[in-house]
């Protein structure tokens, strides 16, 4: 997955090839960021944000969440 940060993509998760399904949400703190969420080949969601990257447990950030309910 990538993260925008101007005119550069940054890679951001190991194994990118696994994400089959991509969509790209704003950062709320800089208008020229997005994060990436995506849907894995097992069904399982992921974000590039660092809420969701840090996070011991993995559990849905407001990004996924926003993309889950539409």
């Amino acid at each position: 997955m990538i993260q925008q940060q101007g005119s550069q993509l940054l890679p951001l998760w190991r194994g990118a090839d696994r994400w089959v399904r991509r969509f790209q949400y704003p950062c709320l703190t800089d208008p020229e960021c997005r994060y990436a969420v995506a849907i894995d080949t097992e069904g399982k969601w992921g974000c590039s944000c660092p809420a969701w990257t840090h996070a011991p447990k993995r559990k849905a950030c407001e990004h996924i969440r926003a993309r889950m309910a539409k």
